[in-house]
């Protein structure tokens, strides 16, 4: 090809998403790989998907103003701390584009979700990769002494993404007392649901008492929506408005902010999900007690998955021979299974016995 690409595509890893489970064997293989909800949305919802359906000929709206509301009312805000786009990803996209120059530097824990790299690299930033600590949790410490004069954007990703591990509101607090300012600390909360060290509500204040904090959330998890691609940021205004500066032009489809309005506005929905991702958190509890059991080494999480140490080859081949399709890694090496359905997780239990 004669094209000429950017230069700096060279150093750009792709992102690879789970895998999902081929149908060429004829095996019912059960997808385990990309922490998705297990179950399918609530049927009370195709009355807001058809009303929305008709009206596709118009584009959607560009303020999101019903959903903005909405989401202010369910996390205890203003609508105007709120902004959304496609997917939580994106959002991240977007809060870069507005801090990162060329070699300004971007600080996140390494391993730690792949897309923040990628992010970093293509705005023109250099990342900057601090090692977890000895218990794959962010090292806050280590992310201090690594700020320099170029320092733009701190990325906090709690739990984190693959090890599961957290950091309480009260540990970011400290952090963000002994930093500058004026480096925005973007905390990556796609998996808050799932959190039990704390309550839900608590980091929202960080946004209420700092100038500088982001927080990014996700209905692709916990609400069920990984198909529709919907996200949102809570953070002071200003960082509202230049996000709203940057986004792409009706990003977030008709449907999508159709199905969050009815979602947040349905009491008997809301309530549904709680109880799904209380299950979710349940089996997640009682599969680290059966691998401690069984002596088999895990890192404790505070999401939708675990992670297991060891050979990724063999662990994922371990699994699927249960016809369980898990998420392997190089770093950690090992493999990360979404935590699932009772009936699955009895499956995931047979790994092992």
């Amino acid at each position: 090809m004669n094209v000429r690409l950017r230069t700096i595509f060279d150093s750009i890893p792709t992102y690879r998403p789970g895998q999902c489970p081929d149908e060429e064997t004829g095996a019912q293989l059960i997808k385990m790989s990309s922490n998705e909800l297990p179950w399918s949305p609530s049927a009370s919802l195709l009355g807001a998907v058809e009303e929305a359906f008709s009206t596709l000929n118009r584009y959607p709206d560009f303020y999101k103003v019903d959903l903005s509301e909405r989401l202010a009312e369910f996390v205890g805000t203003k609508p105007e701390n709120i902004f959304a786009d496609d997917g939580s990803g994106t959002l991240l996209q977007d809060l870069v584009r507005i801090v990162v120059n060329a070699g300004d530097e971007v600080i996140f824990g390494s391993p730690s979700f792949a897309a923040y790299d990628i992010d970093v690299v293509l705005a023109g930033g250099v990342s900057v990769k601090v090692p977890l600590d000895d218990s794959w949790t962010y090292d806050l410490e280590g992310c201090e002494r690594a700020i320099t004069g170029k320092t733009r954007m701190i990325l906090l990703c709690n739990p984190n993404n693959p090890t599961g591990t957290f950091l309480t509101t009260a540990a970011i607090r400290r952090f963000l007392d002994r930093i500058p300012d004026d480096i925005l600390v973007v905390v990556d909360e796609a998996y808050r649901d799932f959190v039990t060290a704390e309550p839900y509500g608590e980091s929202k204040k960080l946004v209420d008492e700092y100038d500088n904090v982001v927080l990014l959330r996700t209905f692709s998890k916990a609400f069920g929506m990984a198909g529709l691609r919907l996200g949102y940021g809570i953070a002071r205004p200003e960082i509202v408005d230049a996000v709203n500066k940057v986004v792409a032009e009706f990003s977030v489809s008709t449907l999508s902010q159709a199905v969050g309005v009815a979602m947040l506005s349905d009491r008997n929905v809301l309530d549904d999900l709680k109880s799904k991702v209380d299950v979710i958190k349940q089996q997640r509890e009682a599969y680290e007690r059966f691998l401690r059991d069984k002596d088999v080494s895990y890192i404790p999480s505070q999401a939708n998955f675990i992670m297991i140490p060891g050979d990724a080859d063999r662990l994922f081949a371990q699994y699927r021979k249960h016809n369980l399709i898990v998420r392997p890694f190089e770093s950690p090496n090992g493999v990360r299974i979404t935590v699932g359905t009772p009936e699955q997780m009895a499956i995931a239990r047979e790994v092992w016995q």
